[in-house]
């Protein structure tokens, strides 16, 4: 514990836990038996493709984390990927061309709303996507 900068106690032993966390003060500790007691948190994080998703359920239920976890995996879909993807795609191009956050997010919720785009990424066609974001935003700076 001496040299570490993180600890975490995930012993059964409630007294161990105890005695860890007294010898680390000063430590980032995670007590996984008693959260309260730590200074730090671990939710479970998981992958999606590029989508990074957390779930803590301030450790009252590691096992519905783990079952909540699986329903978010369940329902999102390459689609949304993909959207997510082209949503990166048109905010990168709108940055070069509008100063005003406001006026991007308009563009973004029309290329979100968009039914020719979206089909486009039903069919996994996300270049055909970009061509129509790109006629989108530039259709107003020709």
């Amino acid at each position: 514990v001496k040299w570490s900068d993180i600890v975490i106690t995930a012993s059964g032993d409630e007294e161990l836990c105890e005695y860890i966390a007294s010898i680390s003060q000063g430590k980032l500790i995670n007590r996984a038996d008693k959260p309260e007691k730590g200074n730090i948190i671990a939710p479970t994080n998981f992958l999606i493709d590029d989508i990074e998703i957390s779930i803590y359920t301030n450790g009252q239920s590691p096992l519905m984390a783990r079952e909540l976890r699986k329903k978010i995996q369940s329902i999102i879909t390459e689609e949304d990927i993909l959207e997510i993807k082209l949503q990166d795609y048109a905010r990168k191009l709108l940055k070069e061309k509008i100063d005003s956050q406001k006026a991007r997010r308009e563009y973004l919720e029309k290329i979100l709303a968009d039914d020719e785009i979206r089909n486009c990424l039903k069919e996994n066609k996300l270049d055909e996507a970009k061509g129509l974001v790109e006629n989108i935003i530039n259709s107003n700076f020709s």
